[in-house]
């Protein structure tokens, strides 16, 4: 309620400031308008969908800021207060955006909700054994780009430096595949 009393103050100086610079009745439709959805939009349903969008906006920032980091080469120090290997480049693009998950690979293979890889989402975590395929033990992390009909793009950071790949493509990385875990992003706590 006081919500909606602080919604109606705003829109009624915004319409007094714009009648008295002579904007049009158009103005002071759009005004009413807008507060007429923002009154409904105090709603639980709607609140939902909103933190779903902002979800799809944290995601692309936190994938855009690894993009960034491409090609830095792997266990790089002085860019995070860790070394980036594989969990610790995941958990330092998600600590930009003030999302803490654990440092090790390990700890972030049980942070979160696990999926069903066909329905990975960018964002989502893909995890790995280690070098030995045979232990079942997560020995390595990355990052969901993109998912195309099961062809997932991923970002991580490898022997190679932090770069992309794709999944179940590369041999490699579909006979250590562990799990996908989807981690769990407040809205309202994250940053952009």
């Amino acid at each position: 309620m006081q919500k909606t009393f602080q919604y109606l103050l705003i829109a009624m100086s915004l319409l007094t400031v714009g009648t008295s610079f002579g904007y049009t009745s158009n103005y002071k439709k759009l005004i009413f308008n807008n507060l007429e959805s923002i009154v409904v939009k105090d709603s639980c349903e709607v609140e939902e969908e909103s933190c779903e969008i902002l979800r799809t906006d944290i995601v692309s920032s936190i994938i855009s800021d690894g993009e960034e980091l491409l090609g830095t080469p792997y266990r790089a120090s002085g860019i995070a207060p860790w070394v980036l290997d594989c969990s610790g480049f995941t958990s330092y693009i998600f600590s930009l955006h003030n999302i803490k998950i654990p440092r090790s690979s390990a700890a972030q293979a049980e942070f979160g909700e696990v999926i069903d890889v066909k329905n990975a989402q960018p964002g989502d975590l893909l995890i790995f054994t280690g070098r030995d395929a045979q232990s079942k033990r997560p020995g390595h992390v990355a990052l969901v780009v993109s998912n195309d009909n099961g062809k997932i793009k991923m970002i991580h950071s490898c022997n190679r430096g932090i770069s992309y790949d794709y999944f179940p493509q590369m041999k490699y990385y579909k006979e250590r595949f562990i799990k996908c875990v989807r981690v769990k992003i407040d809205p309202t706590l994250a940053k952009i």
